[in-house]
């Protein structure tokens, strides 16, 4: 979302006395139609360092009309925090409000510990991570407003025998279920259907099941899907978070039946659970594992209404070579990406490794090429990342690049990485 034209921090140069101060993380990039706070800085592009032999690099046009928060403006504005958890080869995202919590997917990686792979165990990673956000958030009473599958796949469902178990022991509560229902076939099937069963078992608990024809041109939303408060209720800040469903399981009774593939049809990745949260001016985009005829389908639907424009993108697929293509982000124009893969030192099966995750050719759509503008924001330096660039004998093919533009991933962090968004459409770049 270029709220503010075309917004790049090269802040090697624009904040480099404060980001020595301060540190990265605390780099508060204003996305906005409204800031007294800003001031254009031209950069010419011969400014920036070059990149190291050996690695390439996208760069942005020669000249950039920056926009930079002052280096001691930090918002004030109620805040919505994206957790990506680092789950290794999976997906499990924490959206933190003011006045509550919800779970995007809760899948993940286990490896052995064989000398050659490394041992991890994204169960015991995303219990720690879950426990360790409510003992600081205690006033949330281990309450998960909201718990959402995107689709039956093992690496987005694995940890919900945990959470499920932690349910049972009131050591958290779920509030609201939300997948696309399915039940028949798929890698975690049988933790899709365990959530599915706990809901039932407990009248009290909210159950939606998205379907693709029922979102139709607007998305979908009700007191299921987005549990939140109202402003009036004054205990969100005064904001109303607001969650559409994009997108969801295409059931014998869509249009697409007859206009995607076989193949495409049994894929269970185009029957994701594809959501837009809001919160105030901020915004952003999860679309589970899409791949490319449900993204084709997503951009035709929403493309031209605005509802694909949003500030973080959740980057779909773990950065597969077909889970993000150049029309969907352009149709985004987002200032940030989080990628959720593992790392490529795990040299087993079902790692980042084995995938190839994420590849170049998702990558380099989203640092900007011919075909697409790319995200807009920079990181505060420039990381040298190992990045599959082809696919041979069951495993990726890696290379070094460096990666510039604000594109993240846990397996290059090798943590979580945690995005803050404001309110007033103020956006803080990841720790």
């Amino acid at each position: 979302m270029r709220a503010l034209g075309t917004l790049a921090t090269w802040v090697s140069i624009a904040l480099g006395a404060c980001l020595e101060a301060r540190g990265a993380g605390d780099v508060a990039v204003d996305l906005g139609p409204e800031s007294d706070a800003v001031e254009a800085v031209e950069i010419a592009a011969e400014t920036r360092p070059e990149p190291d032999s050996g690695t390439d690099t996208v760069r942005a046009d020669s000249a950039i009309e920056t926009e930079v928060a002052g280096s001691e403006v930090v918002s004030d504005s109620p805040a919505m925090r994206l957790h990506v958890i680092d789950v290794g080869q999976g997906d499990a995202v924490l959206v933190e409000l003011p006045c509550g919590a919800m779970l995007i997917d809760a899948g993940g990686e286990q490896s052995d510990d064989s000398a050659a792979v490394g041992s991890f165990d994204s169960d015991v990673a995303l219990e720690g991570y879950v426990r360790a956000f409510f003992a600081r958030r205690a006033d949330l009473h281990g309450t998960f407003d909201l718990v959402v599958l995107s689709h039956p796949h093992i690496d987005h469902t694995r940890g919900v025998t945990r959470l499920l178990a932690m349910a049972a022991a009131g050591e958290i509560v779920i509030r609201n279920v939300v997948t696309n229902g399915a039940e028949g076939s798929g890698s975690g099937v049988r933790e899709q259907r365990a959530l599915h069963d706990y809901a039932d078992q407990h009248p009290g608990i909210g159950r939606w099941y998205v379907l693709e024809r029922k979102t139709e041109a607007t998305g979908l939303t009700n007191d299921v899907i987005d549990p939140f408060p109202a402003p009036a209720a004054g205990t969100c800040g005064d904001v109303d978070p607001t969650i559409t469903a994009l997108w969801g399981r295409v059931d014998n009774d869509s249009t697409l039946q007859t206009q995607w593939s076989d193949a495409d049809l049994d894929n269970d990745n185009n029957h994701s659970v594809a959501l837009r949260l809001d919160f105030g001016a901020a915004s952003a985009l999860f679309t589970g594992d899409l791949e490319e005829a449900a993204i084709a389908g997503l951009v035709a639907r929403y493309g031209a209404s605005g509802l694909l424009d949003v500030d973080v993108y959740k980057a779909g697929h773990h950065g597969s070579h077909n889970g993000t293509t150049a029309a969907l982000v352009n149709a985004m124009s987002p200032a940030l990406a989080v990628i959720s893969a593992g790392p490529v030192s795990r040299e087993g099966d079902w790692t980042a490794w084995s995938y190839g995750h994420p590849r170049w050719r998702a990558v380099r759509d989203l640092l900007g090429d011919n075909d697409s503008d790319g995200v807009s924001l920079y990181r505060p330096f420039a990381i040298d990342a190992q990045v599959a660039t082809d696919y041979e004998n069951g495993q990726g093919v890696f290379e070094t690049k460096q990666i510039a533009r604000a594109v993240y991933s846990t397996g290059w962090e090798g943590r979580a990485v945690v995005v803050t968004l404001h309110a007033d459409g103020t956006l803080a770049l990841p720790e």
